[in-house]
């Protein structure tokens, strides 16, 4: 189970796999990529597919910092609401896995810059693959509460060694 950080409200409000992608974005957005709590919660979910998973996972978050239109915003750890990016992000991986292509387009669409929203895809639907094979299914969130003012940090992407894209000249 989560640490007791997380708000009894968000438990209720949305199930495991909403509540362990958002948990996990916060601490790794924090710098805490490294963090036992998260090798322990993946390792309770995954077995013995927890470095897989966790792989797909930190792809899909430097898939989401390479080819994101802006910097997001998410809560920190703990937090009981949560911000429109991380509501966006649930709904996003939510419509990967009920197979809803105008809801993952349209938030694809919005997180993405259009020339990078292919690198996203990818990311987003191996992640999504891989909680369905574990059976963490999302469900599309149907509203969200705003995090309190000031709990909030931007992500500004994970340390990768990415090479940046070839330029046009």
């Amino acid at each position: 189970m989560l640490d007791a950080s997380l708000d009894l409200m968000t438990r209720r409000e949305f199930g495991q796999a909403e509540v362990l992608l958002i948990w996990t974005w916060r601490r790794m957005a924090l710098g805490h990529a490294r963090c036992p709590l998260i090798d322990r919660e993946f390792r309770g979910l995954f077995g013995e597919d927890a470095g897989e998973v966790r792989a797909a996972f930190t792809a899909f978050l430097d898939a989401l910092a390479y080819a994101g239109r802006r910097k997001l915003s998410v809560a920190f750890p703990g937090c009981a609401g949560h911000t429109p990016d991380e509501w966006r992000v649930l709904t996003l991986m939510a419509a990967a896995q009920n197979d809803r292509p105008a809801l993952f387009e349209a938030h694809l669409s919005w997180l993405a810059r259009a020339e990078d929203r292919h690198i996203l895809a990818i990311g987003v639907s191996a992640l999504a693959r891989a909680f369905l094979a574990h059976g963490l299914c999302l469900a599309p969130p149907m509203t969200t509460r705003p995090a309190p003012r000031g709990s909030r940090v931007a992500v500004v992407g994970l340390a990768t060694s990415r090479p940046a894209p070839a330029m046009k000249l």
